[in-house]
């Protein structure tokens, strides 16, 4: 969350913050849940993406080129396609896919597209299945 970002930027200590998922506590490691769509929902072609980010700030690219620890954007891969996302909430067109179970990852990158790793070695993902209906959006959506 930018909350904790500025906190810490004004010298107070970070606070533990709680996702959805009670279980996670802010250890100050980036973090990215997908939020949207609920795991198992069906949906049409209205998708928007949503996600919670912690110790994470999204930037574009193009405004930001520079490589900067803790800044960059996600992917978000639907079966080895993905789309650059640089907001909190991104949508995307599935118009494009096969109807049916759809599995869903949102991954952290840096912006010259590295891959963003916890002090483990590993990427920084959500992943979420739903099903797809392949109907269009409902008139005046989308």
């Amino acid at each position: 969350m930018r909350g904790l970002v500025a906190l810490a930027l004004i010298g107070c200590e970070p606070v533990a913050l709680e996702s959805e998922d009670s279980a996670f506590v802010d250890d100050g490691e980036p973090h990215v849940f997908i939020t949207s769509p609920d795991a198992g929902a069906d949906t049409d072609d209205c998708l928007t993406i949503g996600v919670d980010l912690y110790n994470f700030e999204v930037v574009s690219p193009v405004d930001e080129p520079t490589v900067v620890e803790g800044h960059g954007h996600y992917h978000v891969v639907f079966d080895a396609r993905y789309i650059d996302c640089e907001a909190d909430t991104c949508e995307v067109p599935l118009s494009s896919f096969e109807a049916g179970d759809v599995t869903i990852l949102a991954r952290l990158v840096g912006n010259d597209h590295a891959d963003v790793l916890n002090t483990d070695g590993e990427q920084v993902e959500d992943s979420r299945e739903f099903s797809y209906s392949g109907e269009a959006c409902p008139e005046g959506e989308g």
